[in-house]
C-alpha cells in the first residue's frame, strides 16, 4: 500500500495537534476532579468566583487588580447610591502582569463593560507562590487561564519542576483527601458583590501621614515590565478598549515606588488612556490620612466610602452609567446590599449609609465620656462655625443611632442600664437649604460602662 505525500503530512502535523489536544484534555480532567480539594481562602474565593457568578452583559465595569480594588472601592455602596453595577474582579497581592490576562477573561461574560485597572501593584516585581494560587485557584479551566499561568510563571521565573502545582490543584491540595467531606462539594454562597468583610477593614484606624509620599518624578522601569506594559496597552489599543488606569493613595516605602507609579502614567496618557493619579492628589477624595486607613496601604470603610463616590461620579460622567436600582433584573444586588448594609450599620453612622449631606466642618476634640450618678455625661470642644451636634450612641447589639442633637458641647445621657458599654460619636452639623449637613467626626469615638 503507498502512502501519499498529502497523508504523510497531515499525520506529522496531526501527531502534535494531538498531543496538545490530549495533554488540555488531561489538565482539564484533572482540574475537574481536584477543585473540591482546592482549600478556600474566603477574600479571594468570593472576590475571583463571585464574578462568574454575575450574568452575561450585566455589568457596568469591571475593576482589576489587587486588594485595593475591594478595600478602596465599595461595590454595595456605588449600588446603593449611584446604581451602578462595577465588580472588583481582584485577588491578594495579584502580580500586575496577570492584567492582560485578566481583561481577556471577564470580556467573555461582560464584552461591553469599562475596565479599570489598578496601577500600585506594578511597584510589587515580586511574584510568589501564594500570590498566583489566590488567583488561579478560583478561576474555571481555559485555555486563557492555561496562558496565564505561563505568563505569571516566566514572569516569577518560577523552575519547570515547581509549575505543575498551578496547573495540577492536585499536586497542591493532593494531602487534604483525609480530611474530604461531602460538604466540600458545596462551596459557600457568593452574595458579596466582591466587597471586603475583612474585620480591621471596619474598625481600624491608622494614621499614615508621616509616612506618606508623593512626587513628580518619574523612576525608569525595567526591560520585562516595560514589555509587559507595552504589551498591555497594544491589546488594549488593538481591542479598542474603554481603560480607565487608578492609582490608589497609599504610604510608600520610597519615592523610587511613586515614581515607578508615575513613570506608568505617563506611558497610558501617550497611548490616550485617561489615567486618575489619585497617590499624587489624595486631596481631591477628601480622605483624612490620620484616620480613613486601617493599615498603610488600604482604606477603612470609611475611605472607601469618600473613594466610592468620588470614582462612582467620574464614572458616570465619562461613560454615561445609568442607575439600575429600579430594574427587577439586578434584584441579587438589592439583597447583597440590605445583606451588608446591616453588617455596616455596627461601623458607620446612619446618614453615611443613607447618603446624608456633608459639610467640611471639623472633627470635635476632647471628646470624653463618664459616668454621673445612673447617666452618662459626654463633653467636647466646640467646633468653628458649628450650629448644633448630633450624638449617636451604640452598645455591643445594638448599631448606631441618633441619640440626641444639642448646641451646647456636652450632653447627659439618662437612657442606660447599668453595667452595659456605651460608645459615642459627636459630629458637628450646620444647617443649609432647609436640610442638616453634617461635618467630620472621630471614628474612634469614646466608650463608658456607667
Amino acid at each position: 500500500m503507498v502512502i501519499s505525500e498529502k497523508t504523510k503530512v497531515r499525520e506529522k502535523i496531526g501527531r502534535p495537534v494531538r498531543a496538545v489536544l490530549f495533554c488540555v484534555l488531561l489538565i482539564l480532567l484533572v482540574s475537574l476532579v481536584s477543585e473540591p480539594l482546592v482549600a478556600l481562602s474566603s477574600i479571594d474565593y468570593h472576590q475571583i468566583s463571585g464574578f462568574y457568578e454575575e450574568p452575561k452583559n450585566s455589568l457596568d465595569a469591571v475593576y482589576i487588580g489587587s486588594s485595593n480594588c475591594y478595600v478602596f472601592w465599595n461595590s454595595l455602596h456605588a449600588w446603593e447610591e449611584y446604581g451602578i453595577c462595577v465588580y472588583p474582579f481582584a485577588s491578594s497581592s495579584l502580580p500586575f502582569y496577570a492584567v492582560k490576562h485578566l481583561i481577556r477573561e471577564c470580556r467573555k461574560t461582560q464584552p461591553d463593560a469599562v475596565f479599570i485597572v489598578n496601577i500600585n501593584t506594578i511597584i510589587d516585581q515580586a511574584i510568589d507562590y501564594k500570590q498566583m494560587h489566590w488567583l488561579l485557584d478560583y478561576m474555571p479551566f481555559s485555555l486563557n487561564k492555561l496562558e496565564l499561568t505561563h505568563t505569571l510563571c516566566q514572569a516569577g521565573d518560577i523552575p519547570l519542576e515547581q509549575q505543575m502545582e498551578f496547573y495540577f490543584h492536585i499536586v497542591r491540595y493532593h494531602d487534604r483527601w483525609n480530611e474530604f467531606e461531602w460538604e466540600d462539594l458545596e462551596r459557600p454562597a457568593l452574595w458579596r458583590k466582591g466587597v471586603s468583610m475583612y474585620s480591621p477593614y471596619f474598625s481600624r484606624q491608622t494614621n499614615i501621614s508621616h509616612l506618606y509620599k508623593s512626587t513628580d518624578n518619574i523612576t525608569v522601569l525595567n526591560d520585562q515590565l516595560t514589555a509587559y506594559i507595552q504589551q498591555l496597552l497594544d491589546y488594549c489599543d488593538q481591542e479598542q478598549l474603554p481603560v480607565v488606569f487608578v492609582a490608589v493613595p497609599q504610604a510608600r516605602t520610597s519615592y523610587r515606588e511613586v515614581g515607578m507609579i508615575n513613570a506608568f502614567a505617563a506611558i497610558a496618557r501617550e497611548h490616550g488612556y485617561p489615567v486618575l493619579d489619585l497617590l499624587n492628589d489624595y486631596e481631591a477624595l477628601g480622605l483624612d490620612l490620620t484616620q480613613d486607613f486601617y493599615n498603610e496601604e488600604h482604606t477603612n470603610i470609611h475611605g472607601s466610602f469618600k473613594f466610592t463616590r468620588y470614582l462612582s461620579e467620574y464614572l458616570i460622567e465619562h461613560y454615561g452609567f445609568t442607575d439600575k436600582r429600579e430594574s427587577s433584573q439586578y434584584a441579587s444586588w438589592h439583597k447583597s446590599c440590605e445583606t451588608y448594609y446591616r453588617n455596616a450599620a455596627h461601623y458607620l453612622l446612619p446618614f453615611e449609609l443613607d447618603g446624608g449631606t456633608r459639610t467640611e466642618l471639623r472633627s470635635p476634640t476632647n471628646l470624653s465620656a463618664r459616668a454621673v450618678s445612673g447617666s452618662v455625661l459626654i463633653t467636647w470642644d466646640g467646633v468653628s462655625g458649628a450650629e448644633r451636634y448630633s450624638i449617636f450612641r451604640k452598645t455591643a447589639k445594638t448599631p448606631w443611632q441618633a441619640c440626641a442633637s444639642v448646641a451646647d458641647c456636652q450632653y447627659q445621657d439618662r437612657d442606660i442600664v447599668a453595667g452595659e458599654t456605651y460608645e459615642y460619636r459627636v459630629v458637628p452639623c450646620i444647617r443649609s437649604g432647609g436640610q442638616w449637613l453634617y461635618g467630620s467626626y472621630q471614628y474612634a469615638g469614646v466608650s463608658v460602662q456607667p
